[in-house]
């Protein structure tokens, strides 16, 4: 995959897309079994400095006023993939990968790894499973 165009193509080819918001965010939901999902994001982005595609895959671990963020801070750093943002009132694990040259594992792999960070912090410091 090369292109924006190209990984959109893959995930709505290989994934339940249940919303596309006004931005072009493509919005999907995995269930994790025992009554737990997650929402994930995965949108485009451009670089600023020098113009290059990547793709961001985005997952919610909680409200910002309700998780504690001591310790999702503490339990980030031990994590292999993903930062942590704020997206409007949410905190969010966020990963980003360069659109040119990309495989499909490299996109697959942190998409995984997004969707179990952003499910795990979630359980460790947010009183509920909000997606």
């Amino acid at each position: 995959m090369a292109t924006w165009e190209q990984l959109r193509s893959y995930i709505n080819s290989h994934y339940h897309v249940f919303y596309v918001t006004q931005f072009g965010q493509l919005a999907m939901s995995f269930d994790l079994g025992n009554g737990r999902s997650q929402k994930v994001l995965v949108y485009q982005s451009i670089d600023g400095t020098n113009g290059k595609e990547w793709a961001k895959i985005e997952s919610a671990v909680g409200h910002i006023d309700e998780v504690d963020l001591g310790r999702l801070f503490e339990a980030i750093r031990y994590q292999v993939v993903g930062g942590l943002a704020k997206n409007d009132d949410y905190v969010t694990v966020r990963h980003s990968i360069p659109l040119a040259d990309m495989s499909v594992d490299e996109f697959e792999e942190p998409l995984a790894a997004v969707v179990e960070t952003a499910d795990h912090l979630e359980q460790l410091t947010s009183p509920v499973d909000r997606n």
